[in-house]
């Protein structure tokens, strides 16, 4: 853990293992510190989109999502954060293995937060039923 500043807060970013991964889900976490305030959440997604750091990775984690992935808008409306991302998510995606993980990336570290119950994936071209399908 870190040392706490009262401005800041300790989240969880969610990723995948390097190695024995035969879940299909995101099964590990890394501690970050980020600024809480009004922009808390999206700079914890946009954290989780940019991937894990060089220190992470040597702690055998890894990020599914694509590189270059970015987050164009968020908002949370009764507890359903909606999300949409570059439409390079799914880019050259394929089996329900990778898209599960890719999934519980973002919604496990974003259901980490009171106010998230679900998440809502959208890309800037496509609704949420067409983006990450296996």
């Amino acid at each position: 853990t870190f040392p706490l500043r009262a401005d800041y807060r300790q989240v969880n970013l969610y990723w995948e293992s390097v190695q024995g991964n035969e879940t299909c889900l995101a099964d590990n976490f890394s501690y970050r510190l980020y600024k809480d305030d009004e922009n808390l959440i999206p700079n914890v997604l946009i954290g989780l989109l940019e991937g894990p750091s060089v220190q992470e990775s040597n702690f055998l984690v890894s990020s599914s999502i694509n590189n270059g992935v970015q987050l164009l808008d968020f908002s949370i409306t009764s507890g359903i954060a909606t999300v949409t991302v570059t439409e390079n998510i799914d880019l050259q995606i394929a089996g329900s293995c990778l898209v599960n993980s890719i999934r519980t990336q973002i919604e496990q570290t974003l259901t980490q937060f009171d106010e998230i119950d679900a998440v809502n994936l959208k890309s800037d071209s496509r609704s949420t039923g067409e983006i990450l399908q296996p």
